[in-house]
């Protein structure tokens, strides 16, 4: 498995990942993805970005589940690593 960021890099890195999938730069680390308006063409950017960062994958429900970069930051060490194949698209 690919090796992570300590927590607190790790959620740090996921507020720069939310403020630039949600275009603002009023990320907190409890700040909630939903209540930022996100929606699903935004938690397939952060899904994206969380894969070309930290080759890990993220589904689209975790995401919705743990809506807060300290929340996912919480299930990103058991989340599959991510290998990108020829056919993937996102």
């Amino acid at each position: 498995m690919s090796k992570l960021p300590e927590r607190d890099d790790l959620v740090l890195a996921l507020v720069g990942i939310w403020s630039a999938s949600l275009e603002t730069n009023d990320i907190r680390r409890d700040s909630n993805f939903l209540e930022l308006g996100g929606a699903s063409l935004e938690a397939v950017k952060i899904r994206a970005a969380i894969r070309g960062r930290f080759q890990r994958d993220v589904g689209l429900f975790e995401v919705i589940e743990h809506p807060t970069p300290q929340a996912l930051a919480d299930i990103l060490p058991q989340a599959p690593v991510w290998i990108p194949d020829d056919y993937d698209v996102s």
